[in-house]
């Protein structure tokens, strides 16, 4: 996904919806390798773009069992360039 728009809600957390801006999501997988980059530019006074990753070897692992981080819904993602 390149240049789209993305409304986060954190239902856990009860915290107010993030809108967050020019939102380029890569994935990438693998037989044993599995990775995510997320780019995005959140609003003005919460700080500047930032770039998050992520990848198998990087969560942690009990017992051989990953790491389970919960689910997560796309309700609404617009200007999406694929």
């Amino acid at each position: 996904m390149r240049g789209g728009r993305v409304l986060w809600t954190d239902e856990l957390r009860g915290a107010p919806p993030l809108a967050l801006e020019q939102v380029d999501l890569l994935l990438q997988s693998s037989t044993w390798r599995h990775a995510a980059r997320l780019d995005a530019t959140p609003p003005a006074g919460f700080g500047e773009r930032f770039t998050r990753g992520w990848s198998n070897k990087s969560l942690n692992v009990h017992d051989g069992a990953p790491l389970r981080i919960g689910p997560m819904r796309i309700v609404c993602v617009s200007g999406i360039s694929l």
